[in-house]
């Protein structure tokens, strides 16, 4: 189908033993488990016509093409999400310092890094600081993996936390508006003229905690009327927006309005709102590449931090459950929220039973914070073709999804970011 420029969707195959090639994996930016395709990709030079590369699976001996398979968690591809980071960074460093089509005088504008922690649901074992001990009486090393379990399981609130992992999302959204009415109310002007005066931009990236539980890591900065080209009134300073936003975080609530959820809810007044651990820090020049670069590094991090360094795939089931190798805290939390989903018929617990009820996105930004990542992705295969003296081309191909994992045998790969993939080009006019 011509013009097409992502894999199409048909009915998958079961992928035959996997083996890994050095030269293949090597081709395909070391990915651990690839993306086989059968069908032609082929690059076209816009102004002539000419066909500069052609590859099809029936090049290869097995009949499948490899793509790297993109996934951002270091426990399923550390190679891809090595990549993911890094793209991360220059998404949220770009929103603080310029570059990557965002003008260098943002690096001017008010922000913060702020930094969102979930309320206590019972108590874990963990060091509480450098001199004191666990609640256990004894000292945890950073390995030990009973760090972030409960000290008393049959105590703990199960359903409370998997109740607040489903709706921090929410939290979060009406965090910001907290954060746009303050602003407004702090210079003067009704919430609905806010954007005639400035804006209020945000990035963040959710991480799991060991005990199961999500928290956030964020960055806001405030933008003149027209965005990030326009400099902020001048009585918008990062002291004013600190101020703001630990108001916001104080303040903002979620109460939960489903009879059957406010029956299992453990805490009285099913209220959901922040933890009391929170820190909001100003960014300047100075630190704001350290900032991104802390935040980036929590974007390719899941669920594996409170299982025991095991991903848990989608669990439909209790039997499914049953059958995974968990520590005992996280199959509780799994299945808690599968049971919640059960009697209330909210789809989302079940659903995201793996993720302990968590169904948000792990890296969310404004709009117009800063560049995206199918932006970075363009500019770098745009840049790898120009290495190869090609110019503006079109992308033809045909591709079905054929499994996952390396075959035996000479596998073609595709590169890296035309079809996720590195396509070395033939000599000039080889159809």
């Amino acid at each position: 189908m011509a013009g097409q420029k992502r894999a199409s969707g048909v009915r998958g195959e079961t992928s035959p033993p996997q083996c890994q090639p050095r030269k293949t994996a090597t081709a395909t930016a070391g990915c651990v488990n690839p993306i086989c395709l059968r069908g032609f990709y082929q690059l076209i030079e816009a102004q002539t016509g000419e066909v500069l590369a052609t590859l099809g699976s029936a090049e290869a001996r097995d009949g499948v093409l490899l793509v790297s398979c993109k996934d951002r968690r270091s426990s399923c591809c550390p190679p891809c999400s090595r990549l993911y980071e890094k793209d991360a960074f220059q998404l949220l460093a770009a929103g603080l310092r310029g570059g990557k089509t965002v003008p260098e005088s943002v690096g001017t504008h008010p922000a913060v890094m702020l930094t969102l922690t979930a309320p206590s649901f019972g108590a874990i074992h963990g060091n509480r600081d450098q001199r004191q001990p666990c609640r256990c009486g004894r000292r945890h090393s950073d390995e030990d993996p009973r760090i972030g379990t409960p000290l008393d399981p049959s105590r703990y609130r199960y359903v409370d936390q998997v109740i607040w992992n489903r709706y921090v999302p929410e939290l979060w959204k009406r965090t910001v508006q907290a954060t746009r009415r303050g602003l407004a109310h702090a210079l003067g002007v009704p919430r609905s003229k806010l954007s005639e005066v400035a804006r209020v931009r945000f990035a963040k990236v959710a991480e799991f905690q060991r005990r199961g539980v999500v928290h956030y890591h964020a960055i806001i900065r405030i933008d003149g009327p027209t965005g990030a080209d326009a400099p902020p009134p001048s009585e918008c300073t990062a002291q004013l927006l600190t101020e703001v936003v630990n108001a916001a975080a104080e303040t903002v609530a979620v109460e939960l309005s489903d009879p059957m959820l406010l029956h299992m809810a453990e805490t009285a007044g099913a209220e959901l709102r922040w933890g009391a651990q929170r820190d909001v820090v100003a960014l300047d020049p100075n630190t704001c590449t350290t900032a991104a670069g802390y935040i980036a590094k929590y974007a390719t991090k899941a669920t594996e931090t409170a299982t025991g360094g095991a991903l848990v795939k989608p669990v439909r089931s209790y039997r499914q459950l049953d059958d995974l190798k968990l520590t005992e805290h996280a199959r509780e939390l799994i299945r808690t929220s599968l049971t919640i989903g059960e009697r209330t018929r909210l789809e989302g617990f079940r659903r995201w039973a793996h993720q302990f009820g968590y169904g948000g996105h792990t890296l969310t930004k404004s709009h117009t914070y800063s560049v995206t990542f199918a932006a970075l992705r363009a500019a770098r295969a745009s840049w790898r073709r120009a290495q190869d003296g090609q110019h503006a081309v079109i992308v033809r191909s045909h591709l079905s999804y054929a499994g996952r994992g390396y075959r035996p045998g000479r596998t073609l790969p595709l590169g890296a970011d035309d079809v996720q993939a590195g396509l070395q080009p033939r000599s000039r006019g080889s159809a």
